[in-house]
């Protein structure tokens, strides 16, 4: 049975989270550990519930904070690795010591320590479409000719989720809570349809995530037939001073529209809010056709919102990377 004295074993702190709720994105899974009764060389911890995390027979495990928490697990022969199949990590628990193979000393030399709090971290690859956030949960078995057996165990038990916001995603911080970013509002107008006439182009957009300067996030709007490029193309606020968060790279309040594509960097410090609808607007000098545009946005992290026709006729593009 397990090392200690205690008649119901259990992690008395089993918490759970992750970095990134964004569909296909790389997401770094955070685990805290506490047991009320230390874990020996040879047991194993099983974390379940990981729904279609990639399989990766051999899982890095970095170290969070104090107490080396990657170091105490491998996966069955490298330390500081974990084995993920089918949604479940499987961690065996190392000693902390050396010790000669076989021997009962070997056997029994406790790893995990009652009443001391572990952490550590793995990354998979989030999938590629949206899910709710799975229930995950954690328990302690032994090993039968190299298998768990699901004896004298620690019995399954939900872990914590943070519960909490992450990129404007609610509860977004739950692990294998994934989202796909889009633009649930996504409008474009002007003023003058006529030839060789001053036209303003009115655009309304609203995410289902944040889009971050942190994130070098980018809004790109094409399909802008035949307007004149402007590198430095002035843009003005309509709604919740929407202008006011972008700029060309270099000056807020300006976009670049070239080759009939409109670029708008999120500008320093500022974050387009998810759920939040802004609009701006700008002035080109003759005839702007709205005919076939598409919207996105394009940062390096989180990844892109795919393109979407924009509302309104007849109908440009956006997209977000």
């Amino acid at each position: 049975m397990l090392s200690g004295t205690a008649c119901a074993e259990t992690f008395t702190t089993r918490s759970i989270g992750q970095s990134n709720p964004l569909a296909g994105e790389s997401n770094t899974i955070s685990v805290t550990l506490q047991t009320d009764v230390n874990l020996s060389r040879g047991w194993v911890v099983i974390i379940s519930g990981l729904k279609n995390a990639a399989d990766a027979a051999s899982l890095a495990l970095t170290s969070v904070g104090a107490n080396s928490g990657a170091s105490l697990f491998s996966d069955g022969t490298t330390q500081r690795m974990g084995s993920l199949i089918s949604g479940i990590l499987t961690l065996t628990v190392e000693g902390r010591g050396a010790c000669l193979p076989g021997t009962l000393d070997c056997e029994r030399q406790d790893a995990v320590l009652a009443g001391t709090q572990y952490a550590f971290s793995f990354t998979i690859t989030n999938p590629s479409s949206a899910q709710d956030a799975p229930t995950v949960k954690i328990s302690v078995t032994v090993l039968t000719n190299g298998s768990p057996d699901g004896s004298a165990s620690i019995a399954p038990t939900a872990m914590v989720a943070p519960n909490s916001p992450l990129l404007g995603v609610v509860n977004g911080a739950n692990p294998l809570l994934v989202v796909l970013p889009e633009f649930q509002v996504r409008k474009i107008g002007q003023s003058n349809p006529m030839a060789e006439g001053s036209n303003t182009i009115t655009v309304t957009i609203k995410s289902n995530v944040n889009l971050a300067q942190a994130h070098g996030s980018v809004v790109t709007i094409s399909g802008l037939m035949n307007a004149p490029d402007a590198w430095r193309l002035a843009l003005t606020s309509v709604e919740n001073r929407g202008a006011d968060l972008f700029s060309d790279g270099t000056t807020q309040r300006m976009g670049s529209l070239i080759s009939g594509t409109l670029t708008l960097k999120v500008n320093w410090n500022q974050t387009v809010m998810a759920g939040t609808q802004y609009a701006f607007s700008f002035t080109s000098p003759s005839s702007t056709r709205l005919r076939g545009r598409r919207l996105r946005r394009l940062p390096s992290r989180p990844p892109a919102l795919q393109n979407f026709p924009m509302t309104e006729a007849p109908c440009p593009q956006i997209s977000r990377t």
